[in-house]
């Protein structure tokens, strides 16, 4: 097992979506922009139907929830959150990385964060922890909170900084399809 961190953290977590064929889990308190999103984990999850999509986040975060990116997980997939989850746990088929970084532009462009890809048996406990959180812990959303936060926070591209911006450190990959379609 080996960390990863900086470029390779992205590229790593990219090469997996673009190879993946089944499912697509994210767990992550803070959820950014959707050409962000879309540079970090491609497109090959929206485009193919046969995916299992699900996010678990913190929706009492909204400041840091990006309301177009819930939109298209929740037209795609299905959304249910924790109350107090800081955990970031992205399952592509049967491999987990678990990372420090959430599922914006500021932590895998900006931050330096780290985290440990664990493939098939290494990655099974966490698929099952994260299953029993999805069955036992997490609440669906209710279905008159989007548009709440649409009002709030319509435009919001990244998570809050302590006031001042941080240096990009990391690219992003690039996105292939046109960024304005979902």
């Amino acid at each position: 097992m080996k960390p990863l961190t900086g470029q390779e953290l992205v590229d790593v977590l990219r090469k997996s979506c673009d190879k993946a064929t089944k499912r697509l889990w994210i767990a992550s308190p803070f959820i950014g922009h959707w050409a962000t999103v879309r540079r970090i984990l491609g497109r090959k999850w929206i485009d193919d139907a046969g995916f299992s999509i699900r996010l678990i986040t913190d929706i009492l975060n909204a400041n840091n929830l990006n309301y177009d990116t819930l939109k298209y997980f929740y037209d795609r997939g299905a959304i249910k959150e924790i109350e107090g989850l800081h955990a970031k746990i992205y399952i592509i088929d049967n491999d987990v990385l678990v990372t420090s970084a959430n599922l914006t532009n500021t932590a895998f462009s900006k931050r330096y964060e780290i985290g440990v890809f664990l493939h098939d048996e290494e990655a099974k406990n966490i698929i099952e922890m994260y299953e029993e959180w999805w069955r036992k812990i997490a609440k669906n959303i209710p279905s008159n909170w989007m548009p709440k936060i649409a009002h709030k926070n319509p435009k919001k591209t990244e998570e809050e900084t302590a006031g001042r911006p941080l240096k990009t450190r990391w690219r992003l990959p690039s996105d292939p399809g046109d960024l304005a379609k979902p």
